[in-house]
Order: structure tokens, then C-alpha cells, then sequence
């Protein structure tokens, strides 16, 4: 009969640990689980950072085709005003033009290059809309 006594007096004692017991194992697995979830959140945002570092490296290698499409228009600009600039003056010598026909040939040679410029400006934007095409 004490035998009885003793182990229903233990017994709450016993159920009480193995409540407590239980409790922190609850608590370690909800620590592992948000452990996990985190690690599937971070491989997610690794994979979408992978992503925008080859759109940037794309991005990157056309800006440079641009750019180097914009040298070279520049200095097609420059050649072409300094071949314009060439013929004129070599025009103004052959026809023997005196001071007051310079006037006239300064004209014509500025009208030349704003000519030549505005062609160098369409032929850009041609360049850019081909640029767009391609990307497209």
C-alpha cells in the first residue's frame, strides 16, 4: 500500500518532467525549423542575385557597344568636317577667290558642315534604332 502512495506522489512529479521535457524539444524543432526556412529563403535570393549579375554583365556589354559606336561616329563627324573644310579651301584657291569672296566661302564652308553635321546626326539615330532592334 505505501508502495501505492509513493508512486502516485511521484507520479505528477514524473509527468511534469516529462511535460517540461517535451516542451524544450518543441521549442529546439520550432528553432530548426525557422533555421531551414531561412536557408531555402537564402538559396532563393542567391539564385535571383546570380540572375541580376548576368543582366548587369548583359546591360554592361551593350552600353560599351554603344559607346564605342558613339566614338566612332564622332570621329567619322570630325573626318568628314575636316574633308569638307579641305575640299573648300582647296575650291577657294582654284578659283582664285579675293578677301571679299572668303566672306562667301566661310559661308558656304559653315553651311557645308552644319550639312555634314546634321547627316552625322541622322546616321546616329539610325545606329540607335538598330541598336533598340537588336536588343529587341
Amino acid at each position: 500500500v505505501t508502495k501505492i502512495f509513493e508512486s502516485s506522489a511521484h507520479k505528477p512529479r514524473r509527468v511534469n518532467a516529462n511535460i517540461r521535457k517535451l516542451q524544450r524539444e518543441v521549442r529546439d524543432l520550432f528553432k530548426k525549423k525557422k533555421q531551414i526556412d531561412n536557408m531555402i529563403i537564402q538559396q532563393r535570393l542567391l539564385k535571383k542575385l546570380a540572375q541580376a549579375n548576368k543582366d548587369l554583365a548583359v546591360i554592361g556589354g551593350a552600353l560599351n557597344n554603344v559607346q564605342k559606336k558613339q566614338e566612332k561616329f564622332s570621329k567619322s563627324k570630325e573626318n568628314i568636317a575636316g574633308t569638307i573644310g579641305a575640299i573648300e579651301a582647296e575650291l577657294s584657291k582654284l578659283r582664285g577667290e579675293g578677301p571679299g569672296e572668303e566672306k562667301k566661302a566661310v559661308k558656304e564652308e559653315e553651311q557645308a558642315k552644319e550639312k555634314a553635321e546634321e547627316e552625322v546626326k541622322e546616321a546616329e539615330k539610325v545606329a540607335k534604332k538598330e541598336e533598340a532592334e537588336k536588343k529587341a
